[in-house]
């Protein structure tokens, strides 16, 4: 009796945590203390430019690409294969180990109509910490928190795949805020992998995903036509790619890539659980 009992609790209970462990394989929070953070710090790197996508690596970007000190959206969650860290200081940084679930302030701006940015230039924000986590042939949804000063302004998550850029052919937009009214009002924006070739729109950059921080520059940064290929092998690169065009501020924060279970997963789950419930029955016969 007791051991059918304990069965029809514990497996169900064993099979979700086993979901929950795998379910988020990678989440910057973009966590900071200091006003404004150089991007770099996080791990993340920018390229922009039409003509000549130029790395830019000041130690001081607050004037067009940082991680602000002001509360972000979410609160109280921890990075995951992205680094366990607060930045409290804007030059150089001083990285700690936060305690669990204490990131809290931060998130990314951008402002294209800054310097050293020019004519709204299109914009690469990205990282290869999470290289290979995800592949175009695993289920899988990226998303992330935006809340842009203007509805005109376009971003689109960017992916590396073989080498080769892809941005997503769905552009996201938000209503308009402040950066004041981001941890109110940030919109949470998903967008569920399809390497469908429709899906996905090339992007010129020739940058290797081997640096996000290299001098060297990516040649002509521009967006190009629908894929003719679906996306096949390892995700080795991932970001947010901001159009050209956007004239004003782009926010984003909480980076997340979370594993989507397998239909034959569900079912194995809905099995379990059956097989608790006919213990359970059992048990009161």
């Amino acid at each position: 009796m007791k051991t059918q009992t304990l069965l029809a609790f514990s497996l169900p209970l064993v099979a979700s945590a086993a979901f929950a462990q795998y379910d988020i394989v990678y989440r910057e929070t973009f966590s900071s203390a200091a006003n404004n953070s150089n991007i770099n710090l996080f791990g993340w790197g920018v390229h922009y430019g039409n003509t000549s996508a130029t790395v830019y690596t000041n130690t001081d970007l607050s004037n067009a690409v940082a991680v602000s000190n002001l509360t972000g959206r979410v609160t109280g969650v921890d990075n995951i294969n992205a680094g366990s860290m607060i930045i409290t200081a804007p030059t150089g940084g001083v990285a700690t180990n936060p305690s669990p679930g204490q990131n809290s302030t931060g998130f990314v701006f951008v402002a294209p109509q800054n310097v050293p940015f020019s004519s709204a230039s299109p914009i690469l924000i990205w990282t290869n910490e999470g290289a290979n986590l995800v592949s175009t042939s695993t289920a899988h949804q990226f998303s992330f928190y935006l809340g842009n000063t203007t509805t005109a302004s376009v971003v689109r998550v960017a992916v590396q795949v073989g080498g080769a850029w892809y941005v997503s052919a769905n552009p996201f937009s938000t209503a308009s805020m402040t950066g004041g009214q981001f941890a109110a009002n940030a919109e949470l924006k998903t967008l569920t992998f399809d390497p469908a070739a429709d899906q996905w729109r090339s992007l010129s950059f020739s940058q290797a995903a081997t640096n996000p921080f290299s001098t060297n520059g990516g040649g002509n940064l521009s967006l190009g036509a629908l894929s003719t290929n679906d996306l096949s092998g390892g995700i080795t690169a991932f970001g947010i790619y901001i159009d050209s065009g956007t004239n004003n501020s782009v926010r984003f924060d909480t980076f997340t890539i979370t594993a989507i279970p397998e239909p034959s997963a569900f079912a194995a789950l809905a099995g379990l659980g059956a097989l608790g419930l006919a213990a359970t029955r059992r048990r009161r016969r």
